[in-house]
């Protein structure tokens, strides 16, 4: 079986075993939370313990831990929402070592009634035409001034 239903299978396998590995985890973070909670709502209401000093350290022992957990789950969440996605390797192919390359593009992309490509890069990768580069440009926008604005001429 080849094309894309063969790929579903695996693809299914590997997005519920991400799904399993985020539920593990929250539910890692959230545990030492609820246990607090449980064992300051028994003791205000006198079900746990009561007034012992044995349950009251057991209670700020527990709501040490939940803060700590919590505190590191945070952490790693602000790391993971911080992260870029991976971008493949490209090589940049300039104007003047390709200029028929350059002239067959602009041309489809007149024919497509398009904006031409300002830049080609060349990727190993059959797909990576569908990444999204926005967060390069910002990066590199940063660094730079911002070039002129203006269309580029055409080849002589």
């Amino acid at each position: 079986m080849a094309g894309p239903k063969a790929e579903t299978p695996g693809a299914r396998a590997r997005a519920l075993a991400v799904l399993r590995v985020r539920g593990t985890a929250q539910a890692v973070a959230l545990l030492p939370a609820a246990v607090a909670v449980v064992l300051v709502a028994g003791g205000a209401t006198g079900h746990i313990g009561g007034s012992g000093s044995g349950w009251r350290t057991a209670r700020w022992v527990a709501i040490g831990v939940a803060a700590l957990t919590l505190a590191v789950a945070v952490a790693v969440g602000v790391v993971i929402a911080r992260a870029r996605p991976a971008l493949s390797p490209t090589v940049p192919v300039p104007e003047k070592t390709a200029p028929d390359f350059y002239r067959m593009v602009r041309d489809l992309a007149d024919r497509l009634g398009v904006p031409p490509p300002s830049a080609i890069d060349l990727t190993p990768d059959c797909d990576s035409w569908l990444e999204d580069r926005t967060h390069e440009e910002r990066r590199v926008r940063r660094a730079r001034p911002a070039p002129c604005r203006g269309r580029r001429p055409g080849p002589p």
